[in-house]
């Protein structure tokens, strides 16, 4: 209770807390003075009863000796008169020799003598009674008569406590039993040996004074507890005030503690990080930034469930580990990255420090988890970009070596495929001639688009972009594969009706869908499904490309777009199919994605972005009529022979005026010198001055002039400069006659010709 009393203060109040205090002291007080009162009394009686049993012996004594002895002669005078009840004894009184008289003092005679004196000396009061007494004097009193007749009864001692005038006395009465000795004067009576004659009784006052002060024992006893009690009551006041402080002390304490409590408990469930504290595995606390981490609609949801079976199984037995050691050492664990499993199942990668703290409840463990969740994924990003960037810059090596074989190979495409169609021009009406150079010319122009692939490895952007129906496109392509693999393998198509356009190169993306059609029918060579799907998600249209063959492995699933890498046969592939369609995809600012799994097939996902579909403008159709009315003076600057041979009958063919020159320092020279044309065609690439570096020169010589650049290889420079200058316009090479003519009608309609 002692050790709760700085509590009870607290709650009670001093005053109160003191006068329990001062209660509980006095009642103990009160308990040991009427214990110390019930011994003293008892031992008083015992006193008291002890010095009656003692006169009443000693009476006994003498009167026996007086007996055997027949009585005392003691001198006759007032004091001892002659005994009347003796006269019949002859010997009663004597005189000596001397002339002294005496008389016969018998034993109870000389008893009742003694008890006069006993009283007057000792206040110790004895008298012989008998319930038929010879004197009136031995009369008994009504309390002697009590005790007189109890001894009919058979008893020999009868003894009480009495209250008389205000003071407690002992009345002892013993048996007084006839002897031979007795018959000498009390035959007569007729009484014989053994009878009880009477008794002697003793009063005797219970308590004795020790003390000058006229103190008994019991008041002793008395004023030494009361002095206890005092003393004690005087420590008990000093001990509560010494409480009262601490009682203030340890309210402010609580206080503080409560308040200390209160904001941590404040903090702890308003942090944003995630925090929560378990003991014995299991959670006793948890803030609500970890209860949204562990997918929880409360913390209450988490109270009392196992720490571990929110751990990734193959973190468990790290983290019970971990927490072991931070309960033996108490030390503060480093940050590690594990797995939580939520409330849901879902898995996150958390950061988690971990701390031993104490709580009254006991020790526990403090726990901070940082959610990793979007770092791990700008990581994921980061690293998927970085992939993306290797690979774009492998593609772009790759692209600026092709770029530099397509020049040529564009020059000399060019030749072919411009001869072929000014030949079907010239001999319009030779049937047998028209189809060998039809089949020349789509000769060259697939020899154009395998060049133009090659080239789209460098290039950022489009050249000849064009509103595409991506649906239109795809059935296009499918009806060739469907004529010529419908006996081998069977086709899923689910084409969205309402899928908007894109803008694209619809060549292409036409040699992309080829790409991937004949890459997914050589990994089904026992047959399968071709399944091919277009759909809208938001603002992006979806192509998707899927087959049932063999899969691709997971550790070479991201080479797959690598240049040259292939795991077909030697002969039966370059490598560079799914390159050229990830450049393609790309240079549409489109993304490629592909899912495979071994034994059941790959799914490659194409994405485009959507565009608004506007009315059809006419667009170049209308140049398609040719306007012989309208010549127009041109200056071909070319270093290749073949070009500067074949283009100059061409341009002859459409009705213009041609003159040619094989660099572009001649072409300068020959503008200064007063040549007088509407367009110059210029070759990009060129040795000494490019067309890049012409151009400017040109404009210089003659402002009004418009510049066709022809180029094999639209490069990122090529577009700036192209930029700076609105009226330059491009020619892809290699070109077909009527590619050229209808670019010629439209600077010749712009000219005003």
């Amino acid at each position: 209770m002692l050790l709760r009393l700085p509590t009870i203060l607290a709650k009670t109040g001093t005053l109160r807390a003191a006068l329990v205090l001062l209660g509980v002291w006095t009642a103990l007080m009160v308990s040991i003075l009427g214990i110390s009162n019930f011994f003293d009394v008892k031992e008083a009686q015992e006193i008291a009863f002890n010095r009656a049993m003692d006169s009443y012996h000693k009476d006994l004594a003498y009167r026996r000796w007086a007996s055997l002895r027949g009585g005392v002669y003691v001198p006759l005078d007032g004091q001892t008169p002659p005994n009347p009840y003796l006269a019949h004894r002859p010997d009663r009184d004597i005189t000596t020799t001397g002339g002294k008289q005496l008389t016969l003092v018998n034993p109870a005679y000389m008893t009742r003598m003694v008890h006069e004196l006993g009283e007057k000396e000792y206040g110790l009061k004895g008298h012989l009674t008998s319930l038929h007494p010879i004197r009136p004097e031995n009369a008994p009193d009504p309390w002697e008569r009590k005790a007189l007749e109890s001894f009919e009864r058979g008893q020999r001692q009868f003894s009480e406590v009495l209250h008389q005038e205000g003071k407690r006395i002992l009345r002892f009465m013993g048996a007084f039993v006839v002897e031979t000795s007795c018959l000498g004067c009390h035959a007569q009576q007729g009484y014989k040996v053994g009878d009880i004659r009477g008794g002697i009784s003793v009063t005797v006052p219970v308590g004795t004074i020790h003390s000058p002060m006229r103190l008994d024992h019991n008041d002793i006893s008395q004023l030494f507890i009361a002095g206890f009690w005092l003393l004690g009551s005087l420590g008990i006041l000093i001990y509560v005030r010494r409480l009262v402080r601490s009682a203030r002390d340890h309210q402010a304490m609580l206080a503080a503690v409560e308040d200390s409590s209160h904001r941590f408990h404040k903090l702890f469930q308003s942090s944003p990080a995630p925090m929560f504290i378990h003991r014995e595995g299991r959670f006793i606390e948890v803030n609500q930034a970890a209860a949204h981490l562990l997918d929880a609609d409360e913390p209450t949801q988490l109270m009392g469930l196992e720490v571990l079976s929110f751990i990734h199984p193959e973190y468990r037995y790290l983290v019970g580990e971990r927490i072991h050691s931070v309960q033996q050492t108490g030390e503060i664990a480093p940050a590690l990255e594990e797995v939580f499993l939520t409330y849901r199942g879902r898995e996150v990668w958390v950061e988690v420090q971990t701390a031993a703290i104490e709580l009254p409840g006991g020790p526990a463990i403090l726990v901070f988890a940082q959610d990793l969740s979007e770092r791990r994924r700008a990581e994921e990003e980061r690293r998927k970009m970085e992939a993306e960037i290797q690979h774009a810059q492998k593609l772009e090596s790759l692209g600026s070596l092709a770029g530099g074989i397509a020049h040529d190979m564009n020059n000399v495409l060019g030749a072919i495929l411009g001869m072929a169609t000014l030949l079907q021009m010239k001999r319009e009406g030779d049937v047998a001639l028209l189809k060998p150079l039809k089949t020349i010319e789509n000769a060259a122009s697939r020899g154009r688009d395998l060049v133009k692939g090659l080239t789209d490895f460098a290039r950022k952007g489009l050249q000849q972009a064009q509103r595409l129906d991506l649906n239109a496109l795809v059935r296009e392509e499918l009806d060739l594969l469907v004529r010529t693999s419908r006996q081998r393998f069977t086709f899923d198509v689910e084409l969205d009706e309402a899928l908007p356009p894109i803008m694209g190169e619809k060549s292409s993306l036409g040699s992309a869908f080829m790409n991937l059609a004949v890459n997914a029918f050589d990994a089904m060579p026992k047959g399968g499904t071709f399944r091919v799907r277009t759909f809208l998600d938001q603002d992006q249209v979806c192509l998707e490309v899927a087959d049932t063959g063999e899969g691709i492995p997971a550790d070479i699933l991201s080479r797959v777009t690598d240049p040259f890498f292939t795991t077909k046969a030697p002969g039966r592939g370059t490598g560079l199919g799914l390159a050229m369609v990830y450049g393609t995809v790309k240079a549409h600012g489109g993304s490629l994605h592909i899912e495979s799994e071994v034994g059941l097939g790959t799914c490659i996902h194409l994405r485009f972005p959507a565009m608004i579909p506007k009315a059809p403008s006419g667009g170049p159709e209308a140049l398609l009529v040719a306007h012989a009315d309208r010549p127009l003076r041109i200056l071909v600057v070319d270093d290749d022979e073949l070009i500067r041979d074949i283009l100059p009958p061409m341009l002859e063919q459409l009705g213009h005026h041609v003159e040619c020159t094989s660099s572009g320092l001649e072409a300068i020279r020959r503008l200064g010198a007063g040549l007088e044309v509407d367009l110059v065609i210029l070759d990009h690439n060129m040795p000494g001055m490019t067309g890049a570096e012409a151009l400017p020169r040109v404009f210089q010589l003659r402002p009004t002039v418009r510049i066709l650049i022809a180029t094999g290889f639209l490069d990122t420079d090529l577009k700036l400069l192209l930029a700076d200058f609105p009226t330059v316009a491009s020619l892809q090479k290699p070109f077909s006659l009527v590619e050229l003519r209808k670019v010629l009608e439209a600077i010749s309609t712009e000219l005003g010709h």
